[in-house]
């Protein structure tokens, strides 16, 4: 008699879950074919390069992105890139020098002659603040049109306990 107290339990439960799931799972889509979404900017489009491709050493005698740099000009252009970031893990890389103003010139007359907005990383790790201001205040002076904004450091959550 309890077996069976048992499994009709079961069966009970087992039929009102799934009548449950059931209900769960109706769904329905009405689709407003006048109503307009958000239109996509057209600033949209970006890339992300780490900064060590600003550094002379790693790239040879000029460096990619430079306004003498035809090809990728170009090819930024045809893509529609219009936004570019740099950073990544060599911006706060302590082994890395930090761009040197020429090299921040040259990303510049890269961004002009491509027509991108800059997303510029400033190290946060193991960094100097003297170095990082003046940096900061190089950006700012130099090329404020051209920058959509500064980032303190990539990824300080890897660093956190540095500051404790």
């Amino acid at each position: 008699m309890k077996l069976h107290a048992i499994v009709g339990a079961a069966l009970l439960l087992f039929t009102v879950s799934s009548a449950i799931r059931a209900e769960d799972h109706r769904v329905t889509i009405d689709i407003d074919e006048q109503a307009r979404g958000t239109d996509i900017p057209q600033t949209f489009l970006g890339l992300s390069l780490e900064t060590s491709v600003l550094l002379r050493e790693s790239t040879g005698e000029q460096p990619y992105l430079n306004a003498k740099n035809k090809d990728l000009i170009r090819l930024f252009k045809t893509l529609g890139v219009k936004s570019l970031r740099i950073g990544g893990n060599t911006a706060d890389r302590p082994t890395l020098r930090v761009p040197q103003e020429q090299e921040i010139d040259d990303l510049f007359g890269f961004a002009k002659a491509s027509g991108v907005r800059v997303i510029y990383t400033l190290r946060l790790r193991d960094s100097n603040p003297e170095v990082v201001t003046k940096s900061a205040k190089y950006l700012i002076e130099h090329y404020n049109d051209l920058i959509d904004c500064l980032a303190i450091g990539n990824e300080p959550n890897i660093y956190e306990h540095q500051f404790e």
